[in-house]
């Protein structure tokens, strides 16, 4: 079914399948969010895609199918296949392949550098925010903005550890 996917894809826009199944787009390209309770058209076309500014759901042509009519990945494949006339082959012996373990580990280490990236910004920006806040020695404690930052500086620090820890852990299993 794999392949299903990617001919669709390559065939059918998320954008046309929302104006195919009743979607109303405005004139700024955007649509109601079927992922959640909209009421200001958040849904964004962008090329091939879909993606909502609001909740952050989104994806191609089939995802948004699926949404709209309460179909699973395969039946809205299906749908799309026959209400556009795609004339894809539906063999049900192409069964999904789910990513190697190698490609599973990679996506996890690309996650944890940018979990790691983030907040490591964090902890650089409570450190500068924390310096100025802190210029009327011993009044720092008094205004909520340096305990607020600190604060979060704390957290930060303390899911770096929690993160590092996690990454160790995966280490030793894998």
């Amino acid at each position: 079914m794999t392949g299903l996917f990617d001919a669709i894809r390559q065939r059918v826009t998320a954008r046309q399948a929302a104006e195919a199944y009743g979607l109303s787009i405005s004139r700024g390209g955007r649509a109601l969010c079927p992922w959640h309770d909209d009421h200001k058209p958040d849904l964004a076309f962008y090329g091939p895609r879909c993606y909502c500014h609001a909740c952050h759901a989104g994806g191609d042509a089939v995802a948004l199918t699926a949404q709209l009519h309460g179909l699973t990945m395969v039946e809205a494949a299906q749908k799309i296949n026959a209400d556009f006339r795609l004339g894809l082959n539906l063999d049900a012996s192409t069964r999904p392949t789910g990513p190697t373990e190698a490609q599973r580990r990679q996506v996890q280490q690309e996650l944890d550098r940018r979990r790691w990236g983030v907040l490591c910004e964090v902890v650089r920006e409570a450190d500068a925010r924390l310096r100025t806040l802190d210029d009327d020695a011993g009044k720092a404690w008094d205004n909520p903005a340096f305990v607020r930052t600190l604060e979060a500086r704390s957290r930060a620090e303390m899911t770096l550890d929690n993160l590092w820890a996690e990454v160790i852990a995966r280490g030793r299993a894998g």
